[in-house]
């Protein structure tokens, strides 16, 4: 699973720092923060972060950062926290709006996820919010939306494999098996692996009941679709 993208260390700011005290500012727990989100050290960075912004209420990247911090730990609920205060000091902040659309979704928000999904694509467009917004979509059982935004995705990222997997299970659910093949078929030509898996393990999912193009009852009580995949990379 891909991570969350975030700020770049304010590299220039740690100079004006270097013959302060030895208490260290709020640009120096900032920095800190963000070696050891690099390093994958969350919790470490989630208490950086929270002491840089303690010392300066408004900055801005420690929000963020913070918020990326609280979603790998799946601290959900600070992480919209983080975000909500984020997109007050930044309302056009894509980044912002698109990762709190997924702590949302990861919280089983997903009608408040989809809003923010949908105002991240308006300011930047951007492939793999289309997927989560997706996501969210057949979370909400609405397949129709689901498809039409997985398909956006693929227009952006036409090699992403996951969307195609997604969209072969959205077709399923959406009881169009007909239409689902292909792009099992064109995930796993890009070595989407579960992909692979699925066309290799339910060859007889395909069947169809005579001129429809949906399952047999028979084949819906018995083979249960796969989970789609939600990727939590933001722009």
């Amino acid at each position: 699973m891909t991570h969350c993208r975030f700020a770049s260390p304010i590299l220039l700011l740690i100079l004006t720092t270097l013959a302060s005290s030895a208490e260290p500012s709020a640009v120096d727990l900032y920095n800190r923060g963000v070696e050891s989100l690099e390093k994958n050290k969350f919790v470490e960075a989630a208490d950086y972060f929270r002491k840089a912004i303690k010392q300066k209420a408004d900055f801005a990247d420690a929000y963020n950062n913070l918020g990326v911090a609280c979603l790998e730990l799946k601290k959900y609920q600070e992480a919209i926290e983080s975000y909500k205060i984020l997109l007050k000091l930044e309302p056009s902040h894509a980044n912002a709006l698109a990762n709190l659309g997924l702590a949302c979704a990861m919280n089983l928000q997903y009608d408040e996820a989809i809003q923010y999904y949908l105002q991240a694509i308006e300011i930047a467009p951007e492939y793999s919010v289309y997927n989560n917004l997706a996501y969210a979509y057949s979370k909400k059982e609405l397949f129709d939306e689901a498809i039409r935004y997985y398909l956006k995705c693929i227009q952006l990222k036409p090699e992403y494999d996951i969307a195609y997997f997604n969209l072969g299970v959205s077709y399923i659910k959406n009881k169009m098996p007909g239409e689902s093949l292909k792009y099992f078929k064109r995930g796993c030509e890009l070595n989407n692996l579960e992909a692979c898996e699925f066309i290799k393990k339910h060859p007889d999912l395909f069947v169809y009941k005579e001129k429809t193009n949906v399952l047999s009852d028979s084949l819906i009580v018995k083979k249960a679709p796969p989970e789609q995949k939600v990727n939590i990379k933001s722009p």
